[in-house]
């Protein structure tokens, strides 16, 4: 029974001292964690999107400067709330904020449309005008399940324009506006 007992001791520190040094690794993250040297400063920023008095979820916010910053992605998700807290990633690096400048705004959405996915070989076995009806199906779905309106989701179209200065900068967008 002592076995057993200093065994359990033993067994309940070594899996503690695992927690504590997997919790160090977690915290620390892995690689280097310091800014490159030409990364730009960013500010904190938000978008709010809305259908109305409705929160759009999942809907994917990216911004697209006038002035073009090179290997520099600038987006967020929108959450439960319809606030996506836009981050600035450059090569393996991201942090929270947007860099100083004049962007563009484009909303894209993820539209289940209930039509099954079909294999390479299912597609392949496809007549043509199968595949025609097919895809005619699919565009006719999407359209009638679009919340964003088309003008919204192309970085070419898009009116939609945010500008960044040193300062926190939230924006609301209501797609009803744009309908």
């Amino acid at each position: 029974m002592m076995i057993l007992k200093y065994f359990f001791v033993f067994y309940k520190n070594v899996v503690c001292v695992s927690c504590v040094s997997m919790m160090f690794v977690l915290l620390s993250g892995c690689g280097n964690t310091s800014a490159p040297k030409d990364f730009p400063q960013t500010f904190p920023c938000k978008v709010k999107v809305m259908n109305g008095n409705t929160p759009l979820v999942g809907v994917a916010v990216n911004l697209f400067p006038e002035q073009p910053l090179s290997n520099v992605i600038i987006g967020g998700i929108t959450d439960s709330t319809g606030i996506a807290l836009i981050q600035t990633k450059y090569g393996d690096y991201s942090r929270i904020g947007t860099p100083n400048g004049e962007y563009k705004i484009r909303l894209t959405e993820v539209i289940d449309t209930g039509i099954p996915s079909l294999t390479s070989e299912e597609e392949y076995a496809l007549t043509q005008q199968q595949r025609d009806a097919r895809q005619k199906e699919i565009e006719t779905k999407t359209e009638s399940l679009r919340v964003i309106p088309k003008i919204l989701t192309s970085s070419v179209t898009t009116p939609l324009k945010l500008f960044v200065s040193s300062t926190e900068v939230e924006l609301e967008i209501d797609v009803v506006k744009y309908k």
